[in-house]
């Protein structure tokens, strides 16, 4: 039987996504139910994994994020 695959998640660049889309990091950290200083320790590295109800809101609004990118550029 094979090995599990283990997937790690790049948090920096999934919030460099979020800010891309000019999103501030209050903005992120309000969605995500955290403080702004937690959104910063992810992207800079301080912190290495959020909680998992923070690492699923984030994942979750940058999913909306990529998704309306791409209608606007359909339009």
């Amino acid at each position: 039987m094979g090995r599990p695959i283990i997937s790690v998640m790049n948090w920096p660049e999934l919030l460099q996504d979020l800010r891309a889309a000019d999103m501030t990091q209050a903005q992120i950290a309000s969605f995500a139910g955290a403080h702004q200083s937690t959104i910063s320790d992810l992207a800079t590295k301080r912190t290495k994994e959020p909680s998992f109800e923070i690492g699923n809101k984030l994942l979750t609004l940058h999913k909306r994020v990529q998704r309306r990118a791409k209608s606007k550029a359909r339009a």
